[in-house]
């Protein structure tokens, strides 16, 4: 069946790639010993290590290339986010302070990846644009973030179709919109590439590529890890994998928690500045559909335009084609605009909708971004380090991230559950 297949991922040409973000990774002899062995090389990975003390010997090692998962293919949304959960479906189920604290670490978030990147962005490109094509379902919203906007000091603009006219932010069938006054877009490999360059300046930390974790296998003195036909090992486990796990063996907590979700990319060529006429922001923007569309315009007048669905790899070409349908049908004006840029990428999403940060038979995790994990997976790995380090503990976190992951019913069926949503949300269109 076909969508009970994955690839690990397609080795398409991302836009995102440049000279100025190229990093070569240098070949090591490996230990025979680490204090930390960092299982997967995106943004948790490399926030870990880089935030870790520097006299720790760490391996970080990956079964494809450093830094070539979701953290290199993503939207570069860097934005609230971790969950899709409303504030008072957390509320309801973790209580107040665990909202709080959560707003709060997702604010932390944005900021930790902007000091990394020491970028600075003029203020109309700050936040994020949710835009609605049901104006029940935007009074809902507003009615929300008006009840918490004394209570985490949310900061939110609300815009009317008329609005949306008025400042150039129309798109074709919406009803109105919602800009949240946080975030902002960025070139999500200049991150990765950050982190590593960062991270090789300490010579206590080795990468190793393109080499498959089998085995995580727990001993007096810490793990055995068997890597290829290698084993290694090491005093502490770290498994960052997010949506690219692919088998029990490392942590089975992890894997029966989390659903692999296919998004898909494209990125069109540079548009001229006549042809712009109903939406032009930099600020990025996403829609409030179930299979969500996120899109951003780029300093070179491209416009990226993202979205969630699909259940195979084997079917790229049919994919590209529905994207491309979707995109003309929000930007009609742009229809006859060239795409060269597609490409595609696994992200994680969990059984309860919300981030996991934690230990289990020793191992700590990260994972599970639901979508939208530059910072907060960025943030993750800098508290993983601080778990690691031992400066704090777990019991400091927030429950709703903390809080054993809750195993999927058959969880040998989850791409097959997959294919179920993504056809009754094609039923419901």
């Amino acid at each position: 069946m076909r969508y009970s297949q994955y690839n690990y991922a397609e080795n398409e040409k991302i836009y995102w790639e440049n000279s100025n973000n190229f990093y070569e990774i240098p070949k090591v002899n490996l230990k025979k010993h680490y204090d930390l062995i960092i299982v997967g090389s995106g943004y948790t990975a490399l926030s870990t290590a880089y935030h870790l003390d520097k006299n720790k010997s760490v391996l970080i090692v990956d079964k494809s290339s450093i830094g070539y998962g979701g953290s290199s293919r993503n939207g570069g949304f860097c934005c609230l986010g971790g969950t899709k959960l409303s504030y008072k479906e957390i509320e309801n189920k973790y209580g107040s302070n665990d909202l709080i604290d959560f707003f709060n670490i997702q604010k932390n978030a944005i900021n930790l990846v902007r000091s990394i990147l020491d970028e600075q962005l003029p203020s109309d490109e700050i936040g994020e644009i949710l835009y609605y094509y049901n104006e029940s379902e935007l009074l809902n919203d507003v009615h929300e973030y008006e009840v918490y906007k004394n209570k985490l000091n949310l900061e939110f603009d609300v815009f009317s179709k008329n609005q949306l006219i008025q400042n150039q932010l129309n798109l074709n069938g919406v009803q109105g919109a919602i800009k949240m006054n946080y975030g902002f877009g960025i070139n999500p490999k200049n991150l990765v590439s950050k982190l590593i360059k960062k991270i090789l300046n300490n010579q206590n930390v080795d990468f190793l590529e393109n080499s498959d974790v089998k085995l995580i296998k727990k001993k007096d003195d810490g793990f055995e890890i068997t890597i290829n036909n290698q084993s290694i090992r090491a005093q502490k486990c770290l498994l960052a994998t997010n949506g690219y796990l692919n088998s029990k063996k490392p942590l089975s907590s992890v894997y029966n928690n989390l659903m692999p979700a296919l998004s898909n990319i494209l990125v069109t060529e540079p548009i001229d500045n006549n042809q712009f006429s109903n939406w032009k922001t930099f600020v990025p923007c996403a829609d409030n559909i179930p299979l969500l569309h996120y899109f951003r315009l780029l300093k070179d007048n491209r416009i990226m335009f993202g979205g969630r669905g699909g259940h195979s790899y084997q079917d790229t070409q049919t994919y590209k084609k529905i994207l491309l349908n979707d995109f003309r049908k929000i930007f009609p004006e742009f229809k006859n605009s060239n795409v060269e840029y597609f490409w595609r990428g696994l992200v994680g999403v969990t059984n309860e909708r919300i981030a996991h940060i934690g230990v289990d038979e020793g191992i700590f995790y990260g994972y599970g971004y639901n979508g939208n994990g530059v910072s907060l997976a960025t943030y993750f790995g800098k508290l993983l380090s601080q778990l690691l380090d031992e400066k704090i503990k777990i019991d400091n976190l927030p429950n709703c991230l903390t809080s054993k992951p809750k195993a999927m019913i058959f969880p040998e069926l989850k791409r097959f559950y997959l294919f179920l949503v993504y056809q009754y949300y094609k039923f419901r269109a």
